[in-house]
């Protein structure tokens, strides 16, 4: 289980044009359902693109049952949830979090 996230950062790739954004997470919450769920909530703002609107991010991880997700609202169904891979470093101090499909390569960065 995540006690604390003092920064989220987020490389986000579009693999068509190979187009890349960076952005940073801000107003992190972190709530834990009964049933073992951890729920991480944050906004997300691009770093280079000061235009953009920020946009909301959720993180699903039950890491009893190896089961990691996340949703977002800049996509059509923001109800959607997309499957993720997560890496922990030795220390446990750092995680990624990895979303690899046909489209897109997310990586978040949890410290």
């Amino acid at each position: 289980m995540i006690t604390q996230i003092d920064s989220i950062d987020v490389t986000w790739i579009v693999k068509a044009n190979k187009e890349t954004s960076f952005y940073r997470g801000e107003a992190i919450t972190i709530s834990n359902e009964e049933t073992g769920k951890q729920i991480i909530r944050f906004s997300l703002k691009n770093v280079k693109d000061l235009g953009e609107e920020p946009f909301q991010v959720i993180l699903n991880l039950q890491e009893d049952e190896k089961r990691f997700y996340f949703q977002a609202d800049c996509y059509d169904d923001p109800e959607e949830q997309y499957p993720l891979r997560l890496l922990r470093s030795d220390e446990g101090d750092e995680i990624l979090l990895i979303c690899d499909d046909e489209g897109e390569q997310i990586f978040f960065s949890l410290c």
